[in-house]
């Protein structure tokens, strides 16, 4: 069995991010909540400071779709609005999180995610051959020798 590309879980969380967007405005909230909150739940990166097993636990709690799914069920079963308050809020954060390439993580490493490996990475040989065709210059940081190459910026 083979992985679904990165694109496409990307692109399911740009729906499920859109969706909350909409839902938040629809029931009446402030739309800067979303950003202003964003950052909140990354408080669960805290883990790290002990162990890369701690963190990748806590981070994967935190960043799993089950708890808001849960507070969302609970606002259509009870109506509570502060429930789908935190619970649109969460599930904006996660589905920001993954567009941006932050999966869930292994205990092995941060940088080590279900979506690939994030932070800085070397440049694959297309992009050697792409660099190369639009004649690379010796000051633009682009080599396609692996001792000589540099870091991407993202």
């Amino acid at each position: 069995m083979t992985r679904l590309p990165v694109w496409f879980e990307r692109a399911e969380n740009l729906a499920i991010g859109a969706a909350v967007v909409v839902t938040f405005v629809h029931l009446h909230f402030s739309w800067w909540w979303l950003p202003a909150a964003f950052i909140a739940f990354d408080v669960s990166m805290v883990g790290y400071l002990l162990s890369n097993r701690v963190g990748a636990v806590c981070y994967n709690l935190v960043h799993a779709y089950v708890v808001p799914g849960v507070l969302l069920l609970w606002f259509v079963l009870s109506g509570s609005r502060w429930v789908a308050f935190l619970g649109l809020l969460w599930a904006f954060h996660i589905a920001g999180d993954r567009i941006l390439g932050y999966g869930l993580k292994f205990t092995s490493s941060f940088q080590d995610t279900h979506l690939g490996k994030i932070g800085k990475q070397r440049l694959s040989s297309a992009t050697c051959r792409r660099s190369l065709s639009r004649r690379a210059t010796p000051g633009d940081g682009i080599s396609c020798n692996p001792s000589k190459r540099k870091p991407l910026p993202f």
